[in-house]
């Protein structure tokens, strides 16, 4: 019989690898290991560890909120992407090891796999700074992975940025959060906390996209005012910085989100209009929604689309007032944690880089994906410990 101690250990060995092909390989199309290491940590946890098998109600929420207007698509006669359905159905499975998620801390696990995500991120881009001859090798590898990083030269207020975008950025909010808040806690400033935070910044800084630059920078500020704000002294200096940086973050946001001539703005109203033509037409997809796997006209792509950037939209199109369950799942640990946030402070650590997760979510492919699953997995973990301290 194995020790508590060595199931222990095998259990987070399991979890960490799933976290890294979740944060590394969002697109299994690198190392293809992520069905493989779902399974593989599932049966781990069946035969060695205890299940809460009430858990498994959030697994359910989100079948049938695919489920069901899948079905009544079928019936009206939609055409349906079988491909992107099952996608869909395989992107919820992670759910299913919510019943063994009160034995891990994922908060802990998830942090060596995201670091070292982001350090590939940061030292490729360096190479093809101080090297522009790979950039070529590097692009066209990316290619072959279905992009998992994305590369490309941007402009943002008239400047030029040669960039790189790892598809599951955003997910990496979590432990830079926590990082941010050990180095500037006294006591819990360590070495390790403030290499993954150097890393994740210059992860976040190197993306190249507006939210996953400018975000972390919201996400410090609340954290910052929320541990700082009722220190006397501090009141002098903080203040006026957070107000400053506050109207300069507005400012910022509201110039890019302005700026017509931009082209993934181009694209991305493009798409709204479109949205709005299809609900004109078609009102009775705000209640049923036109189906999983179904497509329509956007004016963005110049083609019938399967899928946009705007998330929660395209939730709606899909399933209609059934999109509030999925929403339901995102939305309720914001709620628990608000509830827990005396009971512990990293509640308001991990709640700041959640909710501007959902944020960023707003506007990419994010909510029904593995990195979606990821944030769900560690949030959740979170709120089962605290649950267990309750006296």
């Amino acid at each position: 019989m194995l020790s508590i101690d060595v199931k222990q250990w095998g259990g987070n060995l399991l979890f960490a690898l799933l976290l890294f092909t979740f944060a590394a390989d969002p697109t299994n199309t690198v190392f293809h290991l992520k069905d493989a290491m779902f399974v593989l940590l599932m049966a781990y946890n069946i035969v060695f560890f205890q299940a809460d098998w009430r858990r498994l109600v959030y697994f359910f929420i989100g079948l049938v909120a695919i489920t069901v207007p899948l079905l009544l698509a079928v019936a009206r006669g939609e055409i349906i992407d079988e491909e992107f359905v099952v996608g869909l159905y395989k992107s919820l499975a992670p759910l299913c090891l919510l019943p063994w998620i009160h034995c891990y801390d994922v908060v802990r696990l998830a942090r060596w796999p995201v670091f070292i995500t982001g350090l590939i991120v940061v030292v490729l881009f360096w190479i093809i700074i101080i090297v522009p001859e790979t950039e070529t090798a590097i692009y066209m590898y990316m290619k072959t992975t279905n992009e998992t990083i994305m590369m490309a030269n941007r402009y943002f207020l008239g400047f030029k940025f040669f960039c790189m975008y790892h598809k599951s950025t955003a997910c990496f909010l979590f432990v830079f959060a926590v990082a941010f808040y050990q180095c500037i806690t006294k006591g819990k400033r360590t070495l390790p906390a403030l290499l993954v935070f150097v890393v994740l910044f210059n992860t976040f800084l190197v993306s190249g996209t507006r939210m996953t630059i400018l975000f972390p920078f919201l996400v410090m500020g609340v954290i910052l005012f929320h541990f700082y704000h009722r220190k006397r002294y501090y009141n002098y200096v903080l203040y006026p910085l957070l107000v400053l940086a506050g109207l300069l973050f507005v400012f910022l946001v509201i110039k890019l989100m302005a700026d017509t001539s931009e082209p993934s703005n181009i694209v991305k109203y493009a798409h709204l209009t479109s949205y709005k033509k299809l609900f004109d037409e078609c009102p009775s997809y705000l209640l049923w929604g036109q189906g999983p796997g179904t497509r329509f006209y956007s004016e963005g792509f110049h083609r019938m689309s399967l899928q946009t950037e705007w998330t929660y939209v395209e939730l709606v199109r899909y399933m209609g007032v059934f999109a509030l369950l999925v929403l339901a799942l995102f939305l309720w640990p914001i709620c628990q944690l608000w509830k827990y946030s005396r009971q512990d402070e990293l509640c308001w650590v991990l709640g700041s880089a959640y909710v501007v997760y959902l944020i960023i979510a707003g506007t990419n492919p994010l909510l029904l994906s593995s990195t979606g699953m990821f944030a769900l997995l560690l949030i959740y973990s979170f709120l089962a410990r605290i649950e267990d301290k309750r006296p």
